[in-house]
């Protein structure tokens, strides 16, 4: 049908651009009246058009000459769970539609229970919180193409951190920005407060020419919400100080005791940086010392969305090392460092990697109920995207909880995604797993070891590439082969493996071993609409047990570890 109910939605959003030598227009038309509004679409950018709708009445939407990337009904009562509806071309009719969510989970490169965008580009994470009711995610958003372009932010809301309801895009870039094509910029990264009732958000703004350089502006600004939907005006807070890097952006800032306290990433004489800023009102900052400098990873270009926190009597720094590439190939990981405050600046006792897989950058984590939750970009760090296989480029990682033991930054699924798991498929003990044909390629492994054992998990296949968890003469790590990062070895930094879990959910594979000591995550395309799972060992009675479980994209209520599995130790 070329029309629709409104379904008690108040607004129609429509982001539209005119067609090359046309003058394109988009039309809303209430049927019952007959009533008609057009607007014009942007010369040469997609602007956003906006019209009032009444909550039960139907209508049309036309466009003519122009091209329309993104419409959703948005606006009316419980917004925030039921989320916006998508309205998408019907064919070439010049009339939109509204969109089947379900139908999407059909692609067999999109994630089933991981977060990922309607469709288009999606990358960091920002402005996790957890909000009057409800956790929020922000993102950084193109949802007009499916690559990086001058970003947007788009939102999300969950009352479980599992399911997530699409709402409208709440950031755009700067005005004009858009019109021009030798320019970039827009809503760069950030974070967000809750304070007396409100949401304030601190983010980058970016303008500049489209190579980076000392033309280039990055700026922070702070901005409110009352309900996470609609944002007020923006006040600039902190511009770049002199002796450090044009690269000066991403603030995540923390409500404490003393004070507000901001985290930028930069680069200064020293080397890629993590600045510090205070502020008694949260709209004056004075910048402090710098709160740590890299000088361990050569040919870091900046550190890039930092995250600063206190966690089980230590202090904790998280920072993505841009351009950076380790001894094994990986590019771009995520660092954390522990250790204590001296003088305002982190002495760092020991450091890691976040996650050994480095398809994972710019994590970002927020405090709610004494958990510290953290959610991170699943980045296609090595180019390896098939377009044909999904309408969305970059997905969420699972939320993690954070704690810090011996040492060590430990990372777990949230006690929410087991909520997730379904039927099982196999469970057994000092055996073999043969090969096994998962439907929906949607799946969980779960493994506990009594003694050390080699190991060689199956875990993708798609014609003659595989991936595969190997754990061979004491290392274990992520292996591809007759993929492009088949060189690289993603090793973790175990010296044994007591434990692991698995979450495989199409072109995402995320890694846990020894409950939360390491954690990898990679990318792998199968144009398969079924998984595989397959493991040998050299030891088989050193297999504890292991079982192999469908995952769902509709979860029930978290029912603890493992689904009510003991840890393995």
């Amino acid at each position: 049908m070329k029309d629709f109910n409104a379904n008690g939605y108040r607004l129609l959003e429509v982001f539209a651009r005119c067609l090359p030598d046309s003058a394109g227009t988009v039309e809303l038309c209430h049927l019952k009246s007959g009533r008609r509004s057009g607007q014009p679409a942007g010369a040469g950018f997609f602007r956003r058009l906006v019209w009032p709708i009444a909550g039960g009445e139907r209508y049309q939407v036309h466009f003519q000459g122009c091209q329309v990337s993104l419409a959703y009904l948005s606006g009316g009562e419980g917004l925030l769970d039921r989320g916006v509806t998508y309205l998408a071309p019907w064919g070439d009719t010049g009339f939109l539609r509204p969109v089947q969510l379900d139908r999407l989970l059909e692609e067999p490169g999109r994630e089933r229970y991981h977060f990922t965008p309607y469709q288009n580009w999606l990358n960091d994470p920002n402005g996790l919180c957890y909000f009057k009711g409800y956790y929020h995610l922000y993102y950084q958003y193109n949802p007009h193409e499916p690559r990086w372009g001058n970003p947007y932010w788009g939102h999300a809301a969950s009352r479980d951190l599992i399911h997530w309801a699409h709402l409208p895009v709440c950031l755009e870039p700067q005005p004009g920005l858009c019109a021009d094509a030798e320019r970039k910029g827009g809503a760069f990264s950030g974070s967000a407060v809750v304070e007396d009732g409100k949401l304030v958000l601190f983010f980058t703004r970016h303008a500049g020419p489209l190579e980076d350089g000392e033309e280039t502006q990055e700026y922070q600004v702070r901005t409110e919400s009352a309900d996470g939907l609609h944002f007020g005006p923006e006040q600039t807070v902190v511009c770049r100080p002199a002796g450090y890097s044009f690269h000066f952006r991403d603030p995540k800032v923390n409500r404490a005791a003393d004070g507000w306290h901001m985290f930028l990433g930069s680069c200064g004489g020293e080397g890629p940086a993590i600045l510090h800023y205070l502020s008694q009102d949260g709209r004056r900052w004075h910048k402090q010392p710098d709160f740590l400098c890299d000088t361990a990873h050569c040919g870091t270009t900046t550190i890039e969305c930092p995250d600063v926190f206190p966690l089980d009597g230590q202090w904790v720094a998280l920072a993505a090392l841009m351009d950076y590439t380790d001894l094994q190939g990986r590019r771009q990981p995520t660092q954390y460092y522990l250790g204590h405050l001296s003088q305002g600046q982190l002495a760092v006792a020991a450091s890691g990697l976040f996650d050994f897989g480095t398809n994972f950058y710019a994590v970002q984590t927020f405090a709610h109920a004494g958990r510290r939750l953290a959610i991170g970009w699943i980045a296609d760090t090595y180019g390896e995207h098939r377009s044909g296989l999904t309408s969305a480029m970059g997905s969420m990682s699972l939320p993690r909880e954070l704690r810090v033991k011996n040492g060590l930054l430990l990372a777990r699924p949230a006690r929410e995604v087991y909520g997730l798991l379904g039927d099982s498929v196999f469970a057994g003990t000092q055996q073999a797993v043969p090969l096994l044909h998962l439907p929906g390629n949607a799946y969980y492994v779960r493994a506990c070891f009594a003694a050390e054992t080699d190991f060689d998990l199956l875990l993708g296949r798609d014609g003659g590439s595989e991936i595969r968890l190997l754990r061979r003469a004491g290392q274990t790590a992520l292996r591809l082969f007759g993929a492009k990062t088949e060189h690289i070895t993603f090793s973790a930094p175990v010296a044994a493996v007591f434990s692991l879990e698995i979450f495989v959910d199409r072109r995402t594979v995320e890694v846990f071993l020894n409950e939360g000591e390491a954690s990898g995550t990679k990318l792998f395309y199968s144009a398969s609409p079924d998984g595989v799972f397959s493991a040998a060992f050299s030891h088989p009675k050193a297999v504890k047990s292991l079982t192999v479980r469908l995952v769902s994209g509709s979860a029930l209520p978290a029912r603890g570890i493992d689904n009510n599995e003991s840890p393995c130790r």
